[in-house]
């Protein structure tokens, strides 16, 4: 079977990447209540390319 990713990476300087925004975004969409991985599978869903897509997996980390 064929994959097909798309990655998608946000890049921040460090001074903006440590503002208070950005740290309670990282730790709000950690929080289980948030379900931002379902938000994000619906949206995609949602789309032409997700409208038959099966078995969808949203990672996201931190990279140094």
């Amino acid at each position: 079977m064929k994959t097909f990713v798309i990655t998608v990476e946000i890049e921040h300087t460090d001074k903006s990447y440590n503002s208070t925004e950005i740290q309670e975004f990282i730790q709000g969409i950690s929080l289980p209540e948030a379900q931002w991985v379902k938000v994000m599978k619906k949206a995609f869903k949602e789309t032409t390319l997700g409208h038959n897509a099966f078995g969808i997996e949203v990672t996201y980390a931190i990279k140094e």
